[in-house]
């Protein structure tokens, strides 16, 4: 089957793009045959000459082809399935999730994000959004030797985002005082901020060419690298987005899989769902404030048994039930149905 994958800018730092190709590669290893649809492409175009099966695609798609709706019911004529992924923000795009189902647009509408994230979906489009969480890549994460070049106390690979900032500045940050710290990503220097700057520039002026230099340009971690830092630390810290009154978005992350896939041991700030796939204090740890998050670091940190024990038991969990390769069983499964 062919399977046509929505990614904006596959140059990008965003976590998009490593979502969006965990998938082409399992749907790939799986015997399909997929590709991407980026902001580069013609629609029509691709859809004409691609013809996917399967259009797995999200509510941006009108923003980069106005007649994006025309394109995707002349293709739907021809056996195309369509997946539409909604957000935490679905509500702003109430009239468009309305209309996807009321034009026939939509086969199925997909989320990554909790059910509680997600309340009122389908009492405002008609229909649920079924989840789908996020993975690993098992092409990419899976656990390798450590490395004693990498051997920190505790690591942190993620973009110095705002939604996070009293997290780095109140525990992360702070830390480096007592344990090694290392941290990886891009957004943590000025030249990384400017190189962004650029790039953003680049994409809304299409001017292409400079955006993809200055996103080649920009920090970012090897695959072969990412594993290795994960496998090597006592502690790998998973940090999500916060509303600016200090609550919780509740999105789940690639981070929440792929620490583990590498081989590495995991503390997290809690957020709904998460406990669902691994089990808190056998698989993972989950902080609950700030407070809690710096002391459970300081006890596992110092704590080698107890660390293992669930670093061995997440490793298991999340390479026997949290790939895209075991994503894409589960959409395939769901396409029988459509």
């Amino acid at each position: 089957m062919n399977i046509l994958l929505h990614l904006n800018n596959p140059l990008g730092m965003g976590a998009d793009r490593w979502v969006v190709t965990g998938f082409r590669d399992a749907f790939e290893s799986a015997g399909h045959k997929a590709d991407f649809f980026t902001e580069k492409d013609n629609l029509r175009g691709k859809l004409e000459t691609f013809r996917p099966d399967i259009f797995i695609t999200n509510i941006d798609i009108f923003r980069l082809d106005p007649k994006a709706a025309d394109h995707i019911k002349a293709a739907k004529t021809k056996g195309l399935k369509v997946l539409f992924n909604a957000g935490e923000n679905f509500l702003e795009h109430a009239t468009r999730f309305r209309s996807l189902t009321t034009e026939g647009i939509a086969d199925m509408f997909y989320t990554t994000y909790a059910d509680e994230v997600m309340a009122g979906f389908e009492a405002l489009v008609g229909r649920p959004a079924i989840l789908i969480p996020l993975a690993a890549n098992s092409k990419i994460h899976f656990p390798v030797s450590p490395d004693t070049r990498y051997a920190a106390d505790i690591s942190f690979i993620g973009a110095r985002l705002k939604t996070k900032e009293h997290i780095f500045r109140n525990v992360l940050l702070p830390l480096r005082k007592k344990y090694r710290v290392d941290i990886y990503g891009p957004g943590w220097t000025t030249k990384d901020k400017i190189l962004r700057a650029l790039s953003g520039f680049g994409r809304r002026t299409k001017l292409f060419g400079l955006a993809d230099w200055a996103n080649q340009k920009r920090i970012s971690v090897p695959l072969e690298l990412e594993r290795v830092i994960y496998s090597s630390s006592k502690i790998c810290l998973n940090i999500h987005e916060y509303y600016p009154e200090g609550h919780s978005k509740n999105l789940s992350n690639e981070r929440e899989f792929k620490i583990p896939a590498c081989g590495g041991f995991q503390i997290s700030d809690a957020v709904l769902g998460l406990e669902r796939f691994f089990i808190p204090d056998k698989e993972i740890v989950i902080s609950r404030d700030a407070s809690e998050l710096i002391s459970k670091i300081e006890y596992y940190v110092s704590h080698d048994a107890e660390r293992e024990a669930v670093r061995k038991a997440g490793i298991e969990r999340a390479v026997r039930f949290h790939t895209y390769d075991a994503r894409v069983v589960q959409i395939m499964d769901i396409y029988k149905t459509l």
